[in-house]
């Protein structure tokens, strides 16, 4: 299943993939106050799977 698919699936799978996300911009969070540079653009990959930021 892609991401897209899991975005428009809904349920456990669109959960499962928001938690990641929501994984990854705390691992963005931490890198900023380090002051190191984001590893991810979690904002674009929301706005491509069409899922709220």
């Amino acid at each position: 299943m892609t991401p897209r698919e899991a975005a428009r699936a809904g349920g456990d799978v669109r959960v499962e993939l928001e938690a990641i996300l929501d994984d990854m911009q705390w691992n963005n969070d931490r890198s900023r106050e380090r002051g190191d540079p984001p590893t991810m653009d979690v904002a674009w990959i929301r706005e491509e799977l069409g899922l709220p930021a």
